[in-house]
């Protein structure tokens, strides 16, 4: 987020995925804060699908239903056939799915937390299970040194794609 100097009424930009900006309503905290809310509102009636249930998928799936108040029916884990899946599902009332296709097509954000060398088979499998979909599933990887670049490449153009670095030991608390 920065601001626009020179101008009066110059206000917030958030620079958005295509390099284009989104002026927020204004400076005022009190849009700032409707705006924030109206985003939170949309996440929370979007259907999750975490892939990859180690101890990053799991802390973010836990963080979604305790912090933001994910429904059950809104989250589900998927995981290679460890029972990881499963476990963290019944552990913090979430959904569990096996089959990636399903899961994916069911998703309007897919968390992906898998390691980087399983990266492009989730993908492909990902691309095609929508393959068919007018709006695609945002796309979010929290996969260590995996570039939008590559993740672009993996899912094609017309997927929307976020790279964030969590840090699991800022958790504590």
């Amino acid at each position: 987020m920065e601001h626009v100097k020179g101008s009066a009424s110059a206000g917030p930009i958030d620079r958005g995925m295509d390099g284009g900006d989104t002026w927020l309503e204004g400076t005022n905290p009190a849009n700032r804060k409707q705006v924030a809310s109206e985003k939170r509102t949309a996440v929370e009636h979007s259907a999750i699908a975490v892939i990859g249930c180690g101890h990053l998928g799991a802390a973010l799936a836990r963080g979604f239903r305790q912090k933001l108040g994910i429904r059950s029916e809104r989250l589900t884990l998927c995981d290679r056939g460890s029972g990881r899946a499963q476990q963290v599902a019944a552990e913090i009332g979430a959904q569990a799915g096996s089959d990636l296709t399903k899961v994916a097509q069911a998703a309007d954000i897919i968390v992906l937390a898998v390691k980087p060398a399983a990266v492009p088979g989730v993908l492909a499998t990902v691309k095609q299970a929508v393959a068919e979909a007018k709006i695609k599933p945002l796309v979010i990887s929290v996969a260590s040194g995996v570039t939008v670049q590559r993740l672009k490449e993996c899912l094609g153009p017309s997927f929307p794609v976020v790279r964030v670095m969590p840090n699991l030991p800022s958790m504590i608390g």
